[in-house]
């Protein structure tokens, strides 16, 4: 006689339902990376919420723009500056909106 063996269940693809908590472990890179936005005055909820709706705007944008195929992670390039100030696009760049 054989054994029956068990598969393991199915790993949910997608969010956990609005409301339900969703978790992650934090190991020492994502430990400094909310030691960085706490120094904004943010807690972690509100850096790991920022955070994440950061990147999907950003995924989103390559997606709709056609970057990128979508289902594909994008190469994301940030711009960096001072408050209040955005990036000058020259006439005729390509990347513009």
């Amino acid at each position: 006689m054989g054994t029956a063996q068990k598969s393991a269940p199915a790993k949910k693809v997608g969010p956990p339902e609005v409301g339900k908590l969703a978790g992650a472990r934090v190991d020492e890179l994502c430990h400094e990376d909310l030691l960085i936005l706490a120094r904004l005055g943010m807690n972690t909820t509100d850096a790991i919420r920022w955070s994440l709706t950061q990147m999907a705007n950003a995924v989103n944008a390559a997606w709709t723009r056609g970057t990128c195929p979508e289902g594909t992670l994008p190469k994301i390039t940030i711009w960096v500056g001072p408050p209040e100030e955005t990036p000058q696009v020259s006439e005729g760049d390509s990347t513009a909106a």
